[in-house]
């Protein structure tokens, strides 16, 4: 039992623990110890069990309250550094944004320099054509105007032409109007006058054609008579003929239409 008990301090305050040279690696090594079990002993022996408990159970919690504390502030430290390296990440992501952004507002800028830079270019390419194409314009205007002017001048050339043909036929015209009514007045007067001398005759001849016309109708029977006469003699001279003359023979078939009647019966 002596060995088992604890060794006490000079002053008998303290418990002089002797500390073994193997330390232990397990509960059950480090309650089997022989510094554990001489506290155990000592407790035991001078009844501070209730003593011992409230100071282990102080300690205890002085410890967990220190580790938690410990905990806390790691785990504070480690949200600390968390939300610092998100807060960083944040940062770079905004950085990297703000950097796209201003690529992006660069490149629009460019762009936007760029398109701004060929609509002047078109537009003074337009106004170039534009100006061209006035000219053009003005110049087929001109064109157009001189051929107008021209042709205009070649159609009154015409108009007058044609009037001095029209004028020169118009004065032929009446001068033939005045010809053939001269000369229809000059066909007037001779046939007036040949009018005039066909009333003078025909007052002489009158007698004279009603004795022409009584003989004519006296001399018409007769005229008829020796007409049907001479018909009756011709009838009956061609009767005597035709009594004289025979009926011709048939003539005979020539050689070559019996060679071809032939043939065509044979090939029947």
């Amino acid at each position: 039992m002596a060995a088992n008990k604890p060794n006490l301090s000079k002053d008998g305050n303290t418990i002089d623990f002797k500390l073994s040279e193997n330390v232990p690696t397990t509960a059950k090594k480090f309650r089997q110890s022989p510094e554990v079990q001489g506290f155990y002993t000592f407790v035991h022996d001078n009844g501070l069990q209730a003593e011992a408990f409230q100071i282990l159970t102080q300690i205890l919690v002085e410890r967990k309250k220190k580790k938690a504390e410990e905990l806390a502030l790691i785990a504070q430290a480690k949200a600390d550094e968390k939300a610092q390296k998100e807060a960083e990440k944040i940062a770079a992501r905004e950085a990297k944004k703000a950097e796209r952004q201003k690529a992006k507002a660069a490149l629009k800028a460019k762009k936007e320099a760029e398109r701004q830079k060929k609509m002047a270019k078109r537009a003074k390419e337009k106004a170039k054509l534009a100006d061209k194409k006035a000219k053009e314009q003005e110049k087929k205007k001109l064109a157009l105007e001189k051929k107008k002017l021209a042709e205009q001048k070649k159609k009154d050339a015409l108009n007058k032409k044609k009037e001095a043909v029209r004028l020169k036929k118009q004065k032929e015209m009446e001068k033939k109007k005045l010809a053939a009514a001269k000369k229809k007045a000059a066909e007037e007067k001779k046939r007036a006058a040949a009018a005039a001398k066909k009333t003078k005759t025909s007052k002489k001849a009158k007698p004279a054609a009603k004795k022409k016309a009584k003989a004519k109708k006296k001399a018409a029977p007769k005229k008829k008579k020796a007409a049907k006469k001479k018909t009756a003699k011709k009838k009956t001279a061609t009767k005597k003929k035709t009594a004289g003359k025979k009926k011709p023979a048939k003539k005979k078939a020539a050689p070559k239409k019996k060679k071809a009647a032939k043939k065509k019966k044979s090939r029947r």
